[in-house]
């Protein structure tokens, strides 16, 4: 009787959360609407924007056979790095609407991916409790942002770099290899990760060269294809960097101290990312700890928005598998929900640009969020538990 009750009760919270969702995401919908309509811009609330549209637009024109205006190049802001735009270059075979439904669902899928992948034991099984603690994530705000304005590239930068230290932890180090590479569409993300992976290969040539040669041979044809394509694409890459309108953290350095200043918050990023799993040298990092290495990667992100903050997910995931921590999935996926809802009335006001850019900070708090995974063991130190549907904390043996 109590494990029924416990379970309709839960089941009643999803009902609930996702109603929230609903209106939190068509509040926040408005408010960009409102923005867009004051450019003259046809706008509705039902309007999702199309991220990918950057890599789409030139790969349909090309394969269409009809000339490529830009791709990269002085004044364009391009930041995706070539190779991978060859390897998302299929979505151009599709039509405008075709493509930009399937690159949705793609993010979609990618995101329920994810999650579930952090959710896993070391068996590779999903551990018990696990729905328990990814249901709320697969309804919070930057799982939705990310998949609403379709950043595919985000999803698949998280994704690849999740499945890259799923596969350190089991010695799959050619799936490292490919895996990481992949990851690299998101650059600044991407580098504080590598390095990780990078500590948990310490003295381990061989790993590391197997990695390597998995990564180059994965490579070497999306490189080949992006040098057919434009036999100046690595010169056209670092101008589309240049070029590109970096906001949040970068943009404050590189007003701040130049050009280098991304050079040092991603000096910074990389110690603090090293310093997170300094005891894992040589051998499988651990899964909160890299996590967290992950996180902290959310400053890096080159424009803000609520949608960077996927990059914290693994990190939460991690912390509500822990004993004690049972609410964490709840907070993190009900707070900027809540949020959101509070500062409606200036969000549909006739200008909410300025509250829509504050709204950003709620990155930050989920990173804080997951601050207690610095003071408690690691996973593998301390067994960690989760909760059943009937109240019983479950010790896993060995968490992943």
């Amino acid at each position: 009787m109590f494990s029924t009750w416990a379970r309709g009760r839960r089941w009643l919270g999803y009902a609930g959360l996702t109603l929230l969702a609903v209106a939190g995401q068509l509040v926040f919908n408005e408010a960009v609407a409102t923005i867009i309509r004051s450019q003259g811009k046809p706008w509705t609330i039902l309007t999702p924007q199309y991220d990918f549209s950057p890599i789409w637009t030139p790969t349909y024109l090309f394969l269409s056979g009809q000339a490529v205006p830009h791709w990269y190049g002085i004044g364009i802001s391009n930041a995706w790095p070539p190779p991978h735009e060859v390897l998302l270059a299929p979505f151009g075979l599709l039509p405008y609407q075709a493509a930009h439904v399937a690159s949705m669902l793609a993010t979609a899928a990618l995101m329920v991916f994810t999650v579930g992948l952090w959710s896993r034991d070391a068996a590779a099984r999903p551990a018990p409790g696990a729905a328990r603690i990814a249901w709320p994530f697969l309804l919070c705000a930057p799982l939705f942002a990310v998949v609403w304005i379709d950043q595919l590239q985000a999803a698949l930068g998280l994704a690849a770099l999740s499945l890259a230290i799923w596969a350190q932890r089991r010695q799959k180090w050619w799936l490292v290899g490919i895996a990481a590479s992949v990851g690299m569409i998101r650059v600044l993300n991407a580098i504080p990760v590598l390095c990780i992976l990078l500590y948990g290969g310490w003295r381990k040539p061989r790993q590391l060269g197997i990695a390597l040669g998995a990564a180059a041979a994965f490579m070497a044809p999306l490189l080949f294809i992006s040098y057919l394509w434009d036999h100046t694409f690595i010169t056209d890459y670092v101008a589309g960097i240049t070029a590109y309108p970096f906001n949040g953290t970068p943009k404050a350095v590189t007003q701040s101290i130049g050009p280098w200043g991304l050079g040092v918050i991603m000096a910074i990023g990389c110690g603090a990312a090293l310093w997170l799993v300094r005891k894992d040298a040589g051998r499988p990092l651990d899964p909160g700890r890299a996590a967290l290495a992950m996180g902290l990667t959310v400053p890096l992100a080159p424009l803000g928005g609520l949608y960077p903050a996927i990059f914290t997910l693994p990190a939460l995931i991690r912390l509500g598998r822990r004993s004690g921590f049972s609410a964490v999935p709840w907070i993190g996926a009900v707070g900027p929900w809540v949020l959101i809802l509070v500062l409606s009335p200036w969000l549909l006001g006739p200008d909410p640009g300025l509250i829509l850019t504050f709204v950003g900070f709620i990155d930050y708090g989920l990173l804080l969020l997951a601050y207690p995974l610095l003071r408690i063991p690691p996973e593998e130190a301390s067994p960690s538990t989760v909760d059943r549907a009937d109240g019983y904390q479950e010790p896993l043996r060995q968490a992943g």
